[in-house]
């Protein structure tokens, strides 16, 4: 919600807004690719998994209607009776979203906001150990996650502040 609120006021607005999609996009083109080669069990034993689309089940129109439903909740399932998606868990979207929004924060607001630079690291931490407690994910791919949104956001912004390093 904060940045949602930095965003539109910040001098930058169109560059900054560049910069958080594109750093998305390349962490959740990264977590498609290992959806594809990687598989774990399901974290919690109690959580109903969707049947695989199988046989004459297995249509395009049928894949759609069942990533349109997921992606409806995006991507939670809090009060709900209904089945999910499993098995994908390496590396955690939930907490690429918990780690880039404080680094944009950070990095996009004055050094003086350090009280609104620290609650933003605390709930993103206490969201990081929430996903894990909630057996929502594995620690190890919450690790990942952390460790890959960190290194592709400083790299990103080490090449646009060095042209030098685009070369």
């Amino acid at each position: 919600a904060s940045l949602s609120l930095l965003i539109p006021f910040h001098r930058h607005r169109w560059i900054v807004f560049r910069r958080v999609f594109t750093i998305a996009a390349v962490l959740y083109f990264g977590r498609c690719l290992t959806l594809l080669l990687t598989q774990l069990p399901v974290a919690d034993p109690n959580w109903r998994c969707s049947p695989k689309l199988e046989g004459r089940n297995a249509t395009l129109y049928n894949a759609v209607i069942r990533a349109l439903s997921f992606n409806k909740g995006f991507g939670l399932n809090i009060g709900s009776d209904k089945v999910s998606l499993c098995g994908d868990y390496i590396y955690s979207g939930h907490t690429i979203v918990l780690v880039l929004f404080p680094l944009f924060i950070g990095k996009y607001t004055p050094r003086r906001w350090r009280l609104i630079h620290f609650l933003s690291w605390l709930i993103s931490i206490i969201g990081m150990f929430l996903l894990i407690a909630s057996r929502g994910h594995y620690t190890i791919d919450v690790v990942i996650s952390y460790v890959l949104t960190t290194r592709i956001f400083h790299i990103y912004h080490a090449m646009a502040v060095k042209p030098n390093l685009r070369v």
